[in-house]
């Protein structure tokens, strides 16, 4: 029901706490990751629980937050999160979680998202040449992100 209520574009939840609750493991991180794969307002979210999320649990959410699998899906990845204070509401936010994960929501912390989403895409896929798009201010992002994917897809068939 959570993992719902996270997907559905109407809801303006922008934090949400769940500290302390150790039925969140592996598996519930992953269904909470994935549920904010097209969420764009929820900034922070609190999972301390002592323990039970595991480095699977955590690669759930740097997937979500930087999609490599093409570089579309990268610029469409989540550039909202911020926080997953695994180490408590007030103090600690971000601390103790694996280092890519914590590199990519310090860059969601930036307010600009176009910068973001370069960030991401320079960063994932580097044989890209991204200073023509930066030049027009990633106006034809998507479309040309689109063609080089179909491009790329066609070589490969090749």
């Amino acid at each position: 029901a959570l993992a719902t209520l996270l997907k559905d574009p109407n809801v303006n939840l922008w934090s949400l706490r769940l500290a302390d609750n150790s039925s969140i493991d592996d598996n519930c991180a992953t269904i909470l990751a994935k549920s904010l794969k097209g969420n764009n307002k929820l900034e922070s979210l609190d999972l301390s629980n002592d323990g039970a999320i595991t480095e699977n649990g955590w690669d759930a959410f740097s997937q979500v937050l930087c999609n490599t699998s093409s570089t579309n899906d990268t610029c469409l990845s989540n550039h909202t999160l911020r926080h997953l204070g695994n180490n408590g509401w007030n103090i600690g936010w971000n601390t103790g979680l694996p280092t890519n994960l914590f590199a990519l929501l310090e860059l969601n912390s930036d307010v600009d998202k176009k910068k973001v989403a370069i960030q991401k895409i320079l960063r994932s896929h580097p044989h890209l040449d991204m200073k023509p798009f930066v030049e027009w201010d990633l106006k034809v992002l998507p479309i040309a992100v689109s063609w080089v994917d179909r491009a790329r897809d066609d070589d490969q068939n090749d």
